[in-house]
């Protein structure tokens, strides 16, 4: 049974509130680096695999918040809103998934194969964390951040250096979920949230020294994106106070989209 809802704001929600609360920020963050990734190293990439990618992470997400919101621990505004709306996620995600399979059918058979291997200990994994009592001991940031990398960068897997920018892109994905942890339990004693900014500019100094040590290398733009990220996430932890918890879970997400600037540069 599900917990008696709470109520949600009447306000009416901002676009960036609605591309937050209908679980569409994740996908976008995916796709952006993926197309980003295979821009810099001019790879053909096929619109199967992003457009596989935004309806995966979506449903994932979708899935997610709505086992959380039955569970009824921690429930934040998102979680809320698919409480209230999970009759229409259910039908959207029933639409979604033969969408999936479609897109699934149509992608090169390595990428398809690959993409199948690492859905298994994600499969594995979700049901751990929402059927067992591993909820509350699983590192969940740091889990979030190595299957998001892994799932953008795989389709640039043979690329040299890629590991460099799969894992400071992790490292981003891990320290957004920290950040968003360490804005909603302002008493956490977790310790990753309580030295948040520490690590937020050891990954920037990181990632702006590595492209140029010992050469440049397409991907170091890549890294300097995720530098640039790391420290919006630091700017919005500076000045979080005056803003609502809707608005700062959103904005942390759209600080994750700095390789837009990539489609702007010929």
């Amino acid at each position: 049974m599900a917990v008696a809802l709470p109520t949600l704001p009447t306000h009416r929600y901002s676009v960036l509130h609605r591309w937050h609360l209908l679980s569409l920020d994740a996908p976008t963050v995916a796709v952006v680096w993926t197309l980003a990734a295979a821009r810099i190293t001019h790879h053909t990439l096929s619109w199967y695999v992003p457009g596989a990618m935004f309806v995966a992470v979506w449903l994932v997400y979708v899935a997610d918040r709505l086992l959380d919101y039955r569970q009824g621990e921690e429930l934040e505004a998102r979680h809320r809103f698919h409480g209230r709306f999970h009759r229409r996620f259910v039908i959207a995600a029933m639409i979604a998934l033969p969408a999936l399979l479609a897109l699934m059918w149509k992608m090169p058979a390595r990428a398809l194969f690959a993409y199948i291997l690492l859905c298994a200990p994600l499969v594995l994994y979700f049901a751990a964390i929402h059927k067992t009592r591993l909820r509350q001991k699983a590192p969940k940031e740091a889990v979030v951040g190595i299957f998001f990398a892994a799932a953008v960068f795989l389709p640039e897997f043979f690329t040299p250096r890629v590991a460099i920018a799969t894992t400071f892109f992790a490292l981003l994905c891990w320290l957004n979920c920290v950040a968003i942890h360490r804005w909603e339990n302002p008493q956490s004693s977790n310790w990753s949230a309580r030295n948040f900014r520490l690590l937020v500019v050891v990954l920037a100094t990181i990632c702006a020294l590595t492209p140029f040590s010992p050469a440049p290398h397409p991907f170091a733009i890549l890294n300097l994106c995720t530098a640039s990220s790391a420290l919006l996430l630091l700017a919005l932890d500076c000045t979080r106070r005056p803003i609502s918890s809707v608005t700062l879970r959103a904005a942390a997400d759209a600080a994750l989209l700095t390789p837009l600037i990539l489609f702007f540069l010929r």
